[in-house]
């Protein structure tokens, strides 16, 4: 199937007495679209559409320009392991082989899917090097350009699918409409961090884990004083700390000091005890006297008669000797235990003196080891320190946290309000093509309005008829002509817009008319191709104006269920 340039209608014929099973939504209008979506980078699950087994072994091919380039790109479909790689069947334009550096599989270039997005958002939409979570994407973007009605892409103008993210749709349109999306994008991220801190909230009130691991701030804040006024008097002590090498040695010197000097003492008590002994005997040691001796000498003489006794004067001048000798024999003891006394109280004196030293020493320093487990303490405490610290501001952000986001909300709210004024125009521009387009369609005009509020963009369409199905698409169709229109004029080179026949579902017939009227017309000025597909019984013939020909924009070959080789694919499956 090929396009022309400008307006091109594809036709699904309906012939006379078709059954159930031959209808127009068996030709294949739809699938075109989702074979474009395929070809352009939607994903390809192992389930689904182009996961049937009747495309086993078959691609799917489209030629089209890209950065004022044809490329030929096909893709793999079935059950197929390449179904995510972008094959090239003709020449790869050097400014993809430049970038992004081609593979090869059986002679045959490609690319990973993911870089031939990034290639098409690159050069449809100029997105370059726009990497971020929340930040545009060629994929939401093209989407607003080929909707899908599987995916609930006719519900309303403003969403491309139905369970489209606000903030997606937010960024999407901001970038579209020419508005700083980037501000869009970190209200999204406030959002995520104002819930995260919801949760917290709620968790620390209660019973859950966040307030039983981290607690009051209050709570840490008193915790957190006392330990780092216990932390500062042990970084002092550390300070002050004056390492001896050698403490344990003095330390055994001065205790063995101590102990000689105990025992010196306890050996001089006992010398001093012998002396006062000594002198007492030496007192009471006297000699007999001459009465005593006489007796002693006649009882000799009575009992031993035998014995031969010396004169009594021989016998008292030995007993005089006697006494003497035991006299200089305790003087000496008394004299030599007085001598070891002295000597010990000069030894006793000279080691006070060093243990006086060694102590004064083991008073001022510390051993190493006693450092060390101090050092060892300091870093306890101090982790302990940090860890209430991040406890304590965690707490304290969760539970002031709420002022410091609506600040925030409120500089980010302000900020798109100061964009929209600064970029009002783009504005004015939209309203004012959004108007004319729906003055064309409905013959009544309805006004495009976009709010910059706290929490995005605001869309609505206002002065219309009431909100009924058919108005919908008539908004659907403006809304989207709108899109390309700025597209086609920022020189961007997509230049390509997609309805599937749903989209003309509830129109009537003078509706559909005005619209396929006018959008041949806005073809034609602004440079762009716009492809829709329609039931035959559906194109308003006898509405359109006398000087259009419906026919010249039908795109051959026309689908039809008359056959079953009538449809997109040729077969049916």
């Amino acid at each position: 199937m090929r396009f022309k340039e400008g307006l091109n209608i594809v036709v699904a014929e309906k012939s006379e007495g078709a059954t159930k099973d031959q209808t127009r939504n068996a030709a294949g209008k739809s699938s075109m679209i989702e074979i474009i979506h395929f070809l352009l980078g939607s994903n390809a699950p192992k389930t689904g559409f182009f996961a049937n087994e009747v495309f086993n072994e078959e691609n799917f091919e489209l030629e089209f320009d890209l950065a004022g380039k044809c490329l030929l790109a096909s893709r793999s479909a079935g059950d197929s392991p390449d179904r995510n790689k972008l094959f090239f069947a003709g020449d790869v334009p050097s400014f993809i082989e430049e970038k992004y550096k081609t593979q090869k599989a059986n002679d045959t270039k490609y690319i990973p899917l993911k870089q031939w997005k990034e290639i098409l958002g690159e050069e449809a939409f100029g997105l370059g090097s726009v990497h971020t979570k929340f930040g545009p994407t060629f994929r939401s973007l093209f989407a607003y350009f080929c909707r899908r009605e599987r995916r609930g892409g006719f519900q309303d103008p403003f969403h491309q699918f139905e369970k489209q993210m606000d903030w997606d749709r937010n960024v999407m349109l901001a970038y579209l409409l020419g508005f700083d999306w980037r501000v869009l994008s970190e209200m999204e991220r406030l959002r995520i961090e104002e819930q995260h801190l919801d949760k917290l909230k709620r968790e620390l009130n209660g019973t859950g884990l966040v307030g039983q691991v981290i607690g009051k701030s209050s709570s840490l804040r008193s915790q957190l004083t006392l330990l780092e006024s216990s932390l500062k008097q042990l970084e002092d002590d550390v300070n002050a700390f004056r390492v001896l090498p050698q403490y344990e040695s003095i330390e055994s010197e001065a205790s063995t000091l101590a102990n000689k000097i105990s025992a010196n003492a306890n050996a001089n008590t006992l010398d001093l005890r012998l002396i006062t002994d000594l002198k007492k005997s030496m007192e009471s040691e006297e000699p007999p006297s001459n009465d005593d001796l006489k007796r002693l000498y006649n009882s000799v003489g009575v009992q031993l008669p035998d014995v031969a006794v010396r004169k009594l004067e021989s016998v008292s001048e030995f007993h005089n000797k006697v006494i003497e000798n035991r006299r200089t024999h305790l003087s000496g003891d008394t004299i030599a235990a007085e001598q070891r006394i002295e000597k010990r109280k000069i030894e006793s004196i000279d080691m006070e003196s060093r243990r006086q030293e060694l102590m004064g020493l083991l008073q001022t320093h510390g051993a190493l080891d006693q450092y060390n487990e101090m050092q060892k303490e300091v870093s306890r405490v101090r982790s302990k320190v940090e860890v209430l610290k991040r406890q304590y501001e965690v707490a304290h952000k969760i539970e002031t946290g709420s002022m410091d986001l609506d600040v925030k909300r409120a500089k980010l709210h302000q900020n798109l309000v100061n964009d929209f004024r600064a970029r009002g125009e783009r504005l004015d521009e939209a309203v004012l093509l959004y108007a004319g387009l729906s003055e064309k369609v409905s013959e009544r005009s309805s006004v495009l309005e976009i709010e910059p509020t706290k929490r995005g963009l605001q869309f609505s369409i206002s002065g219309g008829p009431d909100r009924s199905k058919g108005i919908r698409e008539q908004q659907i169709f403006c809304f989207d002509m709108l899109l390309m229109i700025l597209d086609a004029k920022r020189n961007n080179s997509l230049r390509v817009l997609i309805h599937d026949s749903h989209l003309f579902d509830a129109m009537d017939e003078r509706q559909i008319a005005n619209a396929i009227e006018a959008s041949a017309k806005l073809c034609q000025k602004h440079g762009f191709q716009y492809i829709i597909t329609m039931n035959s019984d559906r194109i308003p013939v006898d509405d359109f104006s006398n000087e259009f020909n419906v026919e010249k924009y039908i795109v051959e070959p026309r689908l039809t269920d008359k056959t079953e080789t009538g449809g997109l694919f040729g077969f049916r499956f």
